[in-house]
């Protein structure tokens, strides 16, 4: 399990810093967004057998400006829980990933792209070719389905909500036939209006730190031996000074 929550920690970060690249957008190029908090609970399990994997609960914020905030707080079969949060500030190209074991925080730069994908997001939903729009939760949703390797991805989209995913499931297949895993994300509840600031807070007791410090500490804290293959975390580091080098960060 405590090898479990290195993995986790590590996968928050390297999913902020797999976007860096060159290139800013400025807030005056910023669509307005519809403020709003959205609670979800993500389950995984097997297909085979039903057995439980993991518990998420994730809070996705958004306010008008586009600045959002991802809370995903897990749960594990031990009964441990622990919250990651990511911001992403599109008006200033920048994304800061925070890990509460370590008190670790990473902040980068974003690539052009990378922020032009997060404002299509906000404004732009594909469209399965059901063109099923059922309600849920009271709001319009629109179906996609796309497959990345042995994993099938089926979404529901709510043009009302900034094109949000209300409902998602992930179902992971054995050489591409029998499924193997399912992953189950629904919403529990939608506030319209601005977040609570708290979700933005990245208070003084968070230390910048490259992603292998962060492991140190995190092996440290669980009482786990160094991984004695370190390549990853050497590659996820010069991408985390890159990063920093786009945003002007020392």
């Amino acid at each position: 399990m405590s090898r479990l929550l290195v993995r986790l920690a590590i996968g928050t970060v390297t999913s902020v810093i797999a976007g860096v690249g060159t290139g800013y957008v400025y807030s005056a190029q910023l669509s307005e967004s519809k403020p709003v908090t959205i609670t979800q609970r993500v389950i995984s399990y097997s297909a085979s057998t039903g057995k439980y994997i993991r518990t998420k609960t994730r809070i996705h914020a958004i306010r008008r400006d586009g600045t959002t905030s991802i809370v995903t707080a897990f749960e594990t079969p031990e009964g441990v829980s622990f919250a990651h949060r990511t911001i992403t500030d599109l008006a200033r190209g920048v994304q800061i990933a925070l890990e509460p074991v370590s008190k670790s925080k990473q902040t980068i730069g974003m690539r052009a792209d990378h922020v032009e994908s997060f404002r299509k997001q906000l404004s732009n939903c594909a469209l399965d070719t059901s063109n099923e729009r059922p309600e849920y939760h009271g709001y319009i949703v629109v179906k996609n389905v796309r497959t990345a390797g042995y994993l099938t991805i089926e979404r529901w989209f709510a043009p009302e909500l900034n094109c949000l995913p209300l409902s998602m499931t992930i179902t992971s297949t054995r050489n591409g036939l029998a499924p193997v895993t399912v992953t189950q994300m629904e919403t529990n509840a939608i506030a319209i209006g601005e977040p609570d600031p708290k979700l933005y807070e990245v208070t003084n007791e968070f230390v910048e730190r490259p992603p292998s410090a962060m492991v140190r500490i995190l092996e440290g804290v669980l009482g786990l031996p160094p991984r004695q293959d370190q390549s990853a975390e050497m590659a996820f580091d010069e991408n985390y000074r890159h990063g920093r080098q786009l945003g002007g960060l020392p």
